[in-house]
């Protein structure tokens, strides 16, 4: 026996779908939002380090004029020069005159001179 063929009307039929799956395929206007927002968490990322940055380094500026305030009590004059926690160069000078100034610069460069014509490092001031 022949299969008849179907005769109804090509127009009745139900087309095929040709979407596109969405995984697989990226429009330009995805590609945008996807940068777009990436743009954003970078941006968002950066804004909160300075922020958080900004806050360490007041922080630390109050510390240090803590510090200055405390040894002006006992100290006529000094000169603090180290390093913080984050690796970052403090240095903090308290005179009141000319003569401290220069007082203080003669102390240094003594220091200085005192430890580099000696192949000696500077002895240690720190005791446990």
């Amino acid at each position: 026996m022949k299969q008849m063929e179907d005769r109804s009307n090509p127009k009745d039929k139900p087309k095929k779908s040709r979407r596109k799956n969405p995984k697989s395929s990226t429009s330009d206007d995805d590609m945008i939002d996807s940068d777009t927002l990436e743009d954003k968490i970078i941006t968002g990322a950066i804004e909160s380090y300075l922020e958080q940055y900004k806050e360490r380094k007041l922080v630390n500026q109050d510390n240090i004029e803590m510090l200055s305030s405390f040894l002006e009590e006992f100290l006529e004059s000094f000169l603090i020069i180290g390093y913080n926690y984050d690796g970052e160069v403090v240095n903090c000078t308290s005179a009141r005159t000319q003569a401290q100034v220069d007082a203080l610069n003669t102390g240094i460069m003594r220091y200085i001179s005192q430890y580099m014509t000696r192949d000696n490092t500077p002895p240690p001031t720190w005791r446990t």
